[in-house]
């Protein structure tokens, strides 16, 4: 990925892999990736390389996801001036409350000066535990207040499928898909899909 967005004559379809999951491609990250973050600071244009290098891609794909890092670095920017809208998670924190503040303004700000029409597809609620129930009801009615229709029904609970899968490096589903990770993260894709007008198959 790094080669890609650096422009080292790597297209973006020669390092898609298939994943053991029907019709589930993955590209993987890289160690490169954390210089190239500072590379780009000095590149003209440096919010529309990915667009660029993602355009022939989505001729074969039916939907790209990209998982992008906590921080509204360059990597982040140029993936939301790739994307035609934006999953925004928040875990259950005042300084996740914040995060996601900023990240709308940077949206706005994409809007505005970029002149990309990047839409915001929701607000994820995640790392919701019911132990904690004080402070997690508190972030839920904040966000519900200040963003209405933008909040997702589907919330991500604290769950030990979810971490011994991703220590496992399998799909939940694989692991234990009675859990209650697994049935969120299932009514999740029905959610998402609806809102983008799809069906899941």
């Amino acid at each position: 990925m790094s080669d890609v967005l650096l422009g080292h004559g790597r297209d973006l379809v020669e390092i898609v892999h298939a994943s053991r999951v029907p019709n589930l491609f993955l590209t993987p990250s890289d160690k490169g990736l954390a210089a190239t973050e500072g590379i780009l600071a000095g590149r003209i244009g440096k919010e529309f390389l990915l667009r660029g290098a993602i355009r022939q891609a989505r001729q074969g794909f039916d939907v790209i996801v990209m998982d992008c890092p906590p921080n509204l670095g360059n990597l982040t920017l140029n993936a939301l001036a790739a994307s035609e809208s934006c999953l925004v998670p928040c875990d259950m924190s005042a300084l996740s409350l914040a995060g996601v503040v900023d990240l709308l303004a940077v949206v706005e700000t994409i809007r505005d000066r970029l002149g990309h029409d990047l839409g915001v597809l929701g607000i994820l609620p995640t790392r919701v535990d019911r132990r904690n129930s004080r402070v997690t009801q508190h972030v839920l009615d904040e966000l519900a207040a200040q963003y209405g229709p933008m909040l997702l029904q589907t919330r991500i609970p604290v769950n030990s499928a979810l971490a011994r899968a991703q220590m496992a490096g399998v799909p939940v589903f694989d692991l234990d898909a009675g859990s209650s990770g697994a049935t969120a993260y299932r009514a999740l894709a029905d959610e998402v899909a609806a809102r983008l007008g799809m069906t899941v198959r």
